[in-house]
Order: structure tokens, then C-alpha cells, then sequence
């Protein structure tokens, strides 16, 4: 399995030609699988103190309008996380779409948020602890999200489950 693994910018404008760069890099390179940053379609909004309920709304917006872009990728699979509002709460949800099927597997949302920025501030976290690797082509793919990458017991974890590779998300927040 080829992975293409990427940062974009939370600068709107330069999310843009970040995004056309991607795209013809996928087109070059033939990958088969492409992970994106955490939440890469708008500011990073836990680099903020201060929760406002329209900013996680315009965020969960913003990731929406986006998913049109994903759904065009010369990629079979894009890992990446979106802001989702759910029974109240406001969860950072990693998805993986499978270009060419209708639906979008879920695979989870962090349970272990620390103080690093303003995350377990502004996100709720899941309910469950989780750490279940999931299988794409045979592969056996964990994603470890927010700070959760700091604490190595999770990817043991994974590795012990089998999974051949880790894939974690991260965030480059732009300087104000």
C-alpha cells in the first residue's frame, strides 16, 4: 500500500494552493491511501481559549462543504477527522472514505484529551475507550488523534493487535 501523508495550512487562502498541490501529487504519485491532517479544513480552532458555539458550527460547516473535494481524489482511501455535533456533543471524529462507495466508515473519536492547546476545552471526549485497529487491503491501520500521539502505550496497543502501521494525526497551527 502506498501512503501519502501531508500538512496543509489553516490559512484559508493557502489551504487552497496547498489542496491543488495535493491533488497533483496524488495524480503523479498513484497513492492508495492518503491521510490528512486533523480537521484540516479551518482554523484550528483549540488553538483558542475562549468556546463560542458558532465557531464549532461554522467549523463542522466548513469540513462539510469540503467533502466534495475529498470525494474527488485519484485515491482508493482518505483518512482524515471533521468536527461532528452529536447528542449535544461536540466530537473530533476520524472517518475514512473509500472513493467509489456511498458510505463513510467511521473509526473513532479520542477519549484521552490533555491540556495541550485548548482541546478538552472546546471537544467532548467519547464516552468509550477504544483503540481497534481497523482493515483496509488486508492492512490492519490504527489512528491515534489530538494528544493521544504523545502517549506510546496507544500504539503499543495497536501493535499488539497486529496493525502493520500507524497512522496519527496532528495539527500545524499557523502562527497569529
Amino acid at each position: 500500500m502506498k501512503v501519502t501523508v501531508c500538512e496543509l495550512s489553516d490559512n484559508e487562502v493557502n489551504l487552497i494552493e496547498d489542496w491543488a498541490r495535493l491533488k497533483t501529487h496524488l495524480e503523479s504519485n498513484k497513492a492508495d491511501l492518503l491521510l490528512l491532517p486533523e480537521m484540516p479544513f479551518c482554523k484550528w480552532i483549540a488553538s483558542e481559549p475562549n468556546v463560542d458555539d458558532a465557531t464549532k458550527i461554522l467549523s463542522v460547516q466548513k469540513h462539510e462543504s469540503w467533502m466534495q473535494e475529498i470525494e474527488q481524489l485519484t485515491v482508493k482511501y482518505t483518512v482524515y477527522s471533521k468536527p461532528v455535533i452529536e447528542g449535544g456533543k461536540f466530537l473530533n471524529t476520524a472517518f475514512v472514505y473509500e472513493a467509489g462507495i456511498d458510505t463513510v466508515k467511521f473509526t473513532r473519536r479520542p477519549f484521552f484529551l490533555r491540556g495541550i492547546f485548548w482541546e478538552e476545552t472546546w471537544y467532548d471526549r467519547e464516552d468509550v475507550v477504544s483503540f481497534e485497529p481497523f482493515e483496509l487491503d488486508g492492512f490492519k491501520i490504527g489512528v491515534l488523534m489530538c494528544t493521544e500521539m504523545w502517549f506510546t502505550g496507544h500504539a503499543r496497543s495497536y501493535g499488539k493487535q497486529g496493525s502493520i502501521f500507524f497512522l496519527c494525526q496532528g495539527r500545524r497551527v499557523s502562527a497569529p
